[in-house]
Formats: structure tokens, C-alpha cells, sequence
């Protein structure tokens, strides 16, 4: 399973959306990405350390924060069960 989406990471500020690709997948074009990748128009990479587990969902909260969910046991170095937020910077457990 896989989810594809669109993510502004910094809400209604300056930045443009970029392309979000997750599932279970380790690589997007040779590029290691641990199960959550983005792509600025430009380059792919991993976003926010990647993931171990699955996502199975994730969306854009106003403020430009990501939340991602599914069977995951670790966001980045986090060890946070199932869901978080990320901001551009740094996972919190939601």
C-alpha cells in the first residue's frame, strides 16, 4: 500500500507544495528514503528520517504540520506507536 499527496510545509507562507510518497517501499530513484519520501521539484529525499512500519495515511493540518499515521513503531530516532506530527524540522507524538 502506498499513499501519494501534496504537502506545504509551511502552511500559507512563501514555500510551494511538494510531493509526498509513502508506503513501504525503502527507495524512490536510487534515493534511500525509508518509507516517506518527498519531492521538491527537484530531488527526491527522505522526509523527516523516514519511517519504520507502514503509513497508511497522512495529511496537512493548517499550520503546515504533517501528520502521518499507520503501523509504525519509529518517526526518525522517535520512538512514537502509530502517529505524529511532523513540522519541517522535528517529529512530536500527537
Amino acid at each position: 500500500m502506498s499513499e501519494i499527496g501534496v504537502w506545504d510545509p509551511d502552511g500559507p507562507g512563501p514555500l510551494g507544495h511538494q510531493l509526498v510518497a509513502a508506503g513501504t517501499f525503502t527507495n524512490i530513484a536510487e534515493t534511500p528514503v525509508a518509507g516517506l519520501g518527498i519531492y521538491d521539484g527537484d530531488e527526491w529525499r527522505t522526509l523527516g528520517g523516514g519511517v519504520t512500519g507502514t503509513v497508511r495515511a497522512f495529511a496537512t493540518l493548517p499550520d503546515g504540520r504533517l501528520v502521518v499515521a499507520g503501523a509504525i513503531t519509529q518517526f526518525g530516532t522517535n520512538a512514537f506507536n502509530n502517529i505524529a506530527t511532523w513540522d519541517g524540522e522535528r517529529w512530536e507524538a500527537l
